[in-house]
Formats: structure tokens, sequence, C-alpha cells
């Protein structure tokens, strides 16, 4: 199937015009052009609609190709620019490849244009693709500066709510144990199992915290969040016993 090729034409002479689009139609596309001359229809033609190439004359009454190429720049457009002039001199091309024209041809020797034109409509396809992974990698970066900083506010206050319990477990078994150890009081049976129930709560408690800690290893293993989720890892629950 034929694809198309929409091409912006700032030319002044319909005639150079109509030559350009039939070696245009070398390319084996079908091609959608617009003519214009001026800044203002230049400008309007960009914000109208998409362009694959934009071909420009060197010299026009009232427009030049170093003024569309500033154009083109000033609104952000990545867009293969060439230059058709019927007379360029080495210099001035050179000029004009600096300032950011991809190519340039003189409009008696056009047999090239349709190669040109494919070369820049590859090596725009690799600035696009180039740019999209660059962004995925800075997108990725983010939320991996996300997930990090998520893991230390939680591994921050985990510190703090693992010493809570540890300490009152710690009470709890020294009780125990003294009663143990002392000599036969009254109920000390109902004591006992007081106090081993309360550090059977506090276990439960720090297993919770641990399995917290567990699905923040993930992070550590590389299993970011999927783009577009937000990393929240679970901040442990206060509990009161």
């Amino acid at each position: 199937m034929m694809t198309s090729l929409s091409a912006l034409l700032i030319e002044d002479s319909p005639t150079d015009a109509k030559l350009v689009v039939r070696e245009l139609g070398r390319v084996g596309r079908a091609v959608e052009f617009e003519r214009v001359e001026t800044a203002e229809t230049m400008r309007a033609a960009l914000e109208r609609a998409a362009w694959d190439i934009v071909i420009s004359d060197w010299s026009m009454p009232r427009f030049t190709a170093p003024a569309a190429l500033a154009l083109l720049h000033e609104l952000g457009l990545d867009l293969p620019f060439l230059i058709v002039s019927g007379t360029i001199g080495e210099e001035t091309a050179v000029s004009a490849m600096r300032a950011g024209a991809h190519d340039f041809l003189l409009k008696d020797r056009l047999e090239r244009l349709s190669a040109v034109v494919e070369r820049e409509l590859r090596e725009r396809e690799v600035r696009v693709a180039r740019r999209r992974a660059e962004e995925a990698l800075r997108d990725s970066e983010a939320r991996l500066r996300a997930a990090l900083h998520a893991r230390d506010d939680f591994l921050s206050v985990a510190s703090h709510e693992l010493k809570t319990p540890l300490t009152s477990l710690r009470f709890e078994i020294e009780s125990a144990q003294k009663l143990v150890e002392a000599p036969p009081i009254a109920n000390v049976t109902s004591k006992l199992q007081g106090k081993l129930l309360r550090a059977s709560l506090q276990v439960t408690r720090l297993a919770s915290l641990i399995d917290n800690f567990l699905d923040v290893t993930q992070l550590a293993a590389g299993r970011w969040p999927r783009p577009g989720a937000t990393p929240t890892p679970r901040a442990p629950r206060r509990r009161r016993w």
C-alpha cells in the first residue's frame, strides 16, 4: 500500500513547486503538499497540520530559507528542512547546514531529491525513537527515585515501630520469668496467662511489621512499580495494646 508524504513547500514560484512535487512522487508515496511564501502563511500551515518535511527556496521577495528555518525552530518542530535553490554558493550552503538545514539541492539537479527525502525521513524516525527512549529512561529514573524515597520513609517509621513491641515483649517475658522464679503466690497461673497473652499479641504485631519489611525488599530486588503506579510501601499500622 502506498503511504503518503506531506510536504510544506516554501516557494514563490508555482512552476518550481510543481517540479519539486513531481520529483517527490518518485519516492513511491502519495504526495500531499501546500505552497506558502511568507512567514505568516508558513506559521499558519505548521500550526494547522502535521508535516513530514519542509522544502524551501533560498530567497524569495518576502521570505528566505534562513528565516523559515528560524521559524521552524521557534515552534519547536523537528522536521527535515531541505533547501532547493537556483543558485547557492558553497559557503552559504555550509552556513545553512550549520544553522540546522538538513541538506540543499540545486533546482536544475533535483534527481537526488527523492533519495534525500527518504534518508531524512529515516533519520527523523531514529531521532524520534531516541527521544522516546530517553523520556522512558527519565520516567523510569523518576519512578525509581520515588520508590527509594518511599522506602526510606517506610524504614524510618518501621525502625521506630519495631522498638515498641520489642520493649513490651521484653517486659512481659521478664515479668513472667520473675513470677516463675519467685515463691508461689495466689493466682500465679492467671497472671502468667495474662502476660503470655500480651506477649503473644506483641509477637503478632512484630510478624506484621516483618511482613511489611519483606514487601520493601522487593524494591531492592528490582521489582519496581509499574509505569503510572505510585510506589507506596505499606506503612506500619500504629496499635496500642
